[in-house]
């Protein structure tokens, strides 16, 4: 005999938020579920570390500022919350609440791509990414061979 699995049950990003704020551990919020987010790999890690390094480099001097991976950036405020490998903001950032551990208001994203996340970053994640009024640049880096993709608007 075959069970069936239980369905994941629906949350709202209030209850999402809620969650992940209690928690020792990240979560990302994806269309109605709370998705724990895996541990990285150390080629994951490396790679981040020295896009959100160059990055700060290249931004010295300038209004903006990056950040690493631990502030969450609400992607669409009904459907996304996610916390990006790296993440540009130019002037005063923007919160989603008075905890200000939600950014709205992101220019530029930095996403490492792993094998496991690979197609969910490159379809629905990127696709919401542009639904944020202020993103201009996504920056897209895979992991497992030498291969950078750069949008911009």
């Amino acid at each position: 005999m075959v069970m069936a699995s239980q369905p994941v049950p629906y949350v709202t990003p209030e209850e999402y938020l809620k969650f992940d704020r209690g928690s020792e551990f990240r979560h990302e919020y994806v269309f109605g579920e709370i998705v724990a987010m895996a541990g990285g790999t150390y080629r994951h890690s490396a790679i981040a570390a020295n896009a959100t390094r160059a990055l700060g480099n290249h931004l010295s001097n300038k209004p903006c500022g990056i950040l690493e991976a631990n502030l969450r950036v609400a992607l669409h405020r009904e459907a996304l919350y996610s916390y990006p490998d790296g993440t540009v903001v130019c002037g005063e950032p923007e919160f989603l609440d008075t905890e200000a551990d939600t950014l709205t208001n992101p220019k530029l994203v930095v996403e490492v791509l792993s094998p496991a996340t690979r197609n969910y970053d490159l379809g629905d994640k990127t696709r919401m990414y542009w639904q944020i009024p202020s993103l201009t640049d996504l920056l897209l880096i895979e992991q497992d061979k030498v291969w950078i993709e750069y949008w911009s608007r």
